[in-house]
């Protein structure tokens, strides 16, 4: 299956240049301004990626909302020109944010690791939703209690009280809830929200644990 994203704006330029960009990470992108219609698509069509451009910021955050309460997992790109609004905005519930005017340079770096991200999580390996105790170990070694919300061969979202900070490697050990596999590994944060929901790309779970929880 085909990764899609969607991207809500109206500027012609970013739209070239983030489509070029996708479509060379093998992500085909489809493109929609109108409140109405961009809402409606989104309730009718799973997207693996929302980007989501802020020179409408009514729409934007209308996206973003919309996305939560339909439950998507889908990840978040906000396009930003005021740098002000960059922590109102990953609080409202984007991932990862870029800067305008857009680059393909900057198009690139910004986009490549959301990109690599979608292609591990979403063809390599299906989600399970899981809910049971996980114990973080942070960057400063502290230790910090979590919730797993859901988990797959190659990585995990969890919860924890305090935010996290996207690319930081930590430590993790769990268990799953029917007791028939114990992973003690590492991982580093993917993409982190402000509420302490957080993405964590495995990077060092034995092939013998991941083969169990591929088949688990």
């Amino acid at each position: 299956m085909n990764l899609q994203a969607l991207l809500v704006s109206s500027d012609d330029s970013a739209a070239d240049i983030l489509g070029r960009v996708l479509s060379g990470s093998g992500i085909a992108m489809d493109r929609s301004s109108e409140p109405e219609t961009t809402l409606s698509r989104m309730r009718q069509q799973k997207f693996d990626a929302l980007i989501v451009d802020f020179d409408n910021p009514e729409l934007a955050r209308d996206v973003l909302e919309e996305a939560k309460k339909i439950g998507t997992n889908s990840l978040s790109v906000a396009l930003v020109a005021d740098t002000a609004k960059v922590r109102e905005i990953l609080s409202g519930g984007a991932h990862f944010v870029l800067y305008k005017p857009i680059s393909e340079e900057a198009a690139k770096a910004g986009l490549l690791p959301a990109a690599a991200l979608l292609t591990r999580e979403r063809r390599r390996a299906v989600r399970v939703p899981v809910q049971a105790p996980v114990e973080i170990t942070l960057p400063d070694t502290r230790k910090v209690d979590g919730i797993l919300l859901d988990l797959s061969e190659t990585g995990m979202d969890v919860l924890t009280a305090e935010p996290q900070t996207a690319g930081a490697l930590i430590g993790f050990h769990f268990a799953v809830p029917d007791g028939t596999v114990a992973v003690e590994a590492h991982g580093q944060v993917a993409w982190a929200n402000p509420n302490g929901q957080t993405g964590v790309h495995f990077l060092d779970v034995q092939e013998d644990v991941r083969e169990k929880l591929r088949t688990g």
